[in-house]
């Protein structure tokens, strides 16, 4: 829900204009109007965290980990998470704007990886949980 709302000296203008009953006299021809400076929108209502990102999926060639997924609107940023057990984070701890993100030093075993999004108001819950392992410590190419 948004609401227009003008500055004192016209909101001044127009109530002193309205209990006259009018302008008269020299000024008559013209009405107070808002310059365009004056005037600013509000929102009103209540501000919430995004969704939680979707459709996580992982690909994992060699220590080369491609993570992407759903775009969310209304973001500022995703959280990208990775941890060597469910729900951890203790590995990766970034964020990004883009949907789509390269990990390129993971270890070798097993991790899991999740999303957040982040917005001006909170951040989300996780995406999915992707579990990948690593098998190789050669370079992606």
């Amino acid at each position: 829900m948004h609401r227009t709302t003008f500055g004192a000296l016209a909101l001044v203008s127009a109530i002193l204009v309205g209990a006259c009953g009018g302008a008269s006299g020299p000024s008559a021809a013209t009405s107070p109007t808002a310059p365009s400076s004056v005037v600013q929108t509000v929102q009103t209502g209540t501000c919430s965290p995004p969704n939680a990102p979707a459709n996580l999926v992982v690909t994992a060639i060699d220590t080369r980990v491609t993570l992407t997924w759903s775009a969310v609107s209304g973001i500022t940023e995703y959280i990208v998470l990775i941890g060597s057990a469910a729900s951890n984070s203790n590995e990766l701890f970034t964020n990004t704007t883009n949907t789509t993100y390269q990990w390129n030093s993971a270890g070798l075993g097993q991790h899991y990886a999740r999303i957040q999004a982040k917005n001006t108001c909170g951040t989300s819950g996780s995406s999915n949980e992707v579990a990948f392992r690593v098998t190789s410590t050669t370079t992606g190419g």
